[in-house]
């Protein structure tokens, strides 16, 4: 459900994991949720903060959605 009105959508979950070696070996990930439409492309976007561990995250860092 968004201002623009409601949409069938599907979910993408994303899991992006960063690895740097130089100058110490630090592991950064995090969980990016899609929700997608057919004919509107991405209805919204739910990222989640640096270094979150659990897919099933409560506090995000962006949400993003479409409106007018």
């Amino acid at each position: 459900k968004t201002p623009q009105g409601l949409f069938n959508t599907i979910r993408l979950r994303v899991h992006l994991t960063q690895q740097q070696y130089l100058p110490v070996p630090l592991r950064r990930t995090n969980y990016s949720y899609y929700y997608l439409s057919e004919c509107f492309g991405i209805i919204a976007t739910v990222i989640s903060r640096n270094y979150e561990s659990n897919p099933l995250f409560t506090k995000a860092i962006q949400v993003k959605r479409l409106s007018p």
